[in-house]
């Protein structure tokens, strides 16, 4: 008889995050992204990751400092996402208020920071190139005006991405290098799989699961965080499922002309199809609506509230 998992709603944390929250495997991603094998151990990690960022309650998936000397911030995308170099400004700038807490940035000395890297890992359906730097400068309206000094240019605010791919055929030596990373893939490559099969999202799910541990594949974790994994995994898939149909009706409301504010009406009425989409499955929080819809809090209370009156 197949094991019964219950599917805990009030879960806020993705697979990714969730997964590589561990010194171990942060270990094995930093040795693999850079030649460090051997040279560090787990006692030389810091993980500093943001629970709740202050931009629209979005979290940043990995934040972690190695012997005070490197602080590096990595997300999981399945969407491309041009604006990753803005979400990391919002991020850093906050790991550094929580920096400074205790230090005084008025002091006649240089204060020494550990230096930062940003990495977004990238496995959507998009074509996407194996590698691709991102930069804030790119955010920039064009300036007409030559300056005086030729360094005012140069003072100004810059900030870059490194976007790797991580779908099959790409990145594979990284990959291989780091089997934690290696293992995360193959069983997204396996839900991918079973979800094409036409089958539930839950069948697809339960048997990816199913099918990794037989084959060692995130076999301890999956074991014993199986149905943390299951909740996380069914929810993310909705929720890029639901965020696919926001998209489609704002492409589609941008080929039409007509009123601003009815435009608004219209993608009011989908993120209240949706929200009642949650409410039917039992997840009541707000929070956790807000973060899986990737909609501000405020916005998630009127439309419940509007809901709760009709």
């Amino acid at each position: 008889m197949k094991e019964q998992i219950t599917v805990n709603n009030q879960i806020k944390d993705r697979l990714f995050r969730f997964y590589f929250d561990d010194k171990e495997r942060i270990v094995e991603l930093y040795n693999a992204l850079y030649d460090t094998k051997d040279s560090i151990d787990a006692s030389d990690v810091n993980i500093n990751t943001l629970n709740n960022a202050i931009y629209l309650t979005y979290k940043n998936d990995i934040s972690f400092v190695v012997q005070s000397f490197r602080l590096v911030l990595a997300e999981h995308q399945s969407t491309v996402n041009p604006n990753m170099p803005l979400r990391d400004v919002v991020y850093y700038s906050t790991i550094l208020e929580k920096y400074m807490f205790d230090k005084s940035i008025y002091l006649g000395k240089l204060l020494e920071l550990p230096k930062p890297v940003f990495i977004v890992f990238y496995n959507g359906s998009r074509n996407a190139p194996e590698r691709e730097l991102l930069s804030f400068s790119d955010f920039y309206k064009p300036v007409p005006h030559e300056p005086r000094l030729p360094e005012l240019d140069e003072a100004t605010l810059e900030l870059k991405v490194l976007v790797l791919n991580i779908n099959k055929g790409y990145n594979e030596e990284l990959k291989e290098r780091c089997k934690p990373l290696r293992d995360y893939c193959i069983y997204i490559d396996t839900m991918k799989k079973h979800l094409s099969e036409k089958m539930s999202l839950e069948e697809a799910v339960d048997l990816s699961i199913d099918e990794c541990i037989k084959d060692g594949i995130m076999g301890e974790f999956l074991r014993e965080q199986k149905a943390e994994v299951r909740s996380m995994s069914i929810l993310e898939c909705d929720y890029e499922e639901e965020l696919k149909k926001i998209k489609k009706f704002e492409r589609d409301e941008g080929r039409e002309e007509g009123r601003e504010e009815g435009r608004e009406e219209g993608k009011d009425s989908v993120l209240k199809e949706l929200t009642e989409k949650k409410l039917a499955k039992g997840i009541t929080d707000p929070a956790v609506i807000s973060d899986m819809l990737e909609i501000d809090i405020d916005t998630v209370k009127r439309i419940l509230d509007e809901l709760c009156h009709k």
